[in-house]
């Protein structure tokens, strides 16, 4: 019991170290957004149609290099500057993934090649459907009451970093307790016993989806863990592993459930999870 408690603490503390310092990134982010980003900067953005929202949420993820923890803090400045609902929730899903700095140890772990390609394309795809699918069946599907509102008193780096401290405060309570699960998780569940059914097609993605959910490490080094499967599982659940795991694990579904409904995000974890498993076993059955 001892022992496992010591698993626990261990890994617990590395996920902590691993994630705090991109939350503190995001944060920071997030306090000049609020600062120096105007209301009406945003307005003329938001009138544009539901495709122009989510595509520029996704081609923002291609630029920004924010990982799952950091991008959800910018993401809630964002919204409460006005920015649309769609593009928030594909940049959110988007950024973690196929960001500069994800892509080149994606790049250093597989080379330019299949995993790489399909790594961009499968996270381009799942985050433009899902925000589509979600903002459609729920448009109100932030907790506006709670996002962070607007305060147009200062506009000095001293304030964006009153800001930034507020917001790094808030969301590591998120950040603690979604790494708690998995940690707790980790410790419970063997992983030998997830890898032991990922032979097949379709199981083979499922349980890199599951192992990439409990693990819940940061995007900017998944590529080496997903290196070191690779000639244990097929390159649909590598990818899969690669995609559903930035966008979704324990503890960036708990930071989610800090900015908007819980509806909203069951629904945008299960679409996640739909899309990114209907990749998985269609690049199986389809790529060597």
């Amino acid at each position: 019991m001892a022992a496992d408690f010591g698993v626990f603490v261990t890994i617990l503390t590395g996920l902590l170290l691993e994630a705090m310092p991109f939350l503190l990134a995001g944060s920071v982010a997030s306090g000049f957004v609020e600062v120096f980003l105007k209301r009406e900067h945003v307005e003329g953005f938001a009138r544009r149609r539901l495709g122009h929202h989510v595509v520029f949420g996704v081609l923002l993820g291609m630029v920004i290099p924010v990982c799952e923890c950091g991008v959800i803090p910018l993401a809630r400045r964002l919204l409460g500057k006005g920015f649309p609902a769609a593009a928030a929730v594909s940049f959110i899903l988007a950024a973690p993934a196929i960001n500069p700095v994800t892509l080149a140890s994606t790049a250093t772990a597989f080379g330019i090649g299949k995993v790489f390609f399909l790594r961009i394309l499968m996270t381009a795809a799942t985050s433009w459907l899902v925000a589509i699918v979600v903002v459609r069946l729920h448009p109100a599907l932030s907790r506006e009451d709670e996002l962070p509102g607007c305060v147009v008193s200062g506009r000095g780096v001293m304030d964006a970093l009153r800001h930034a401290g507020g917001d790094f405060v808030e969301m590591a309570g998120y950040l603690v307790l979604g790494a708690a699960v998995a940690a707790a998780m980790q410790t419970v569940v063997a992983r030998e016993m997830v890898l032991a059914i990922g032979q097949g097609p379709v199981s083979s993605v499922l349980a890199m989806q599951a192992l990439a959910f409990v693990l819940s490490l940061c995007s900017t080094v998944d590529s080496f863990i997903a290196l070191a499967l690779a000639g244990t599982f097929k390159t649909g659940a590598l990818v899969a592993f690669l995609v559903f795991g930035p966008m979704v694990d324990i503890k960036s579904t708990a930071m989610l459930l800090g900015t908007f409904r819980r509806r909203a995000v069951l629904l945008m974890v299960a679409a996640c999870f739909g899309l990114s498993l209907l990749f998985g076993v269609l690049t199986n059955l389809l790529v060597p």
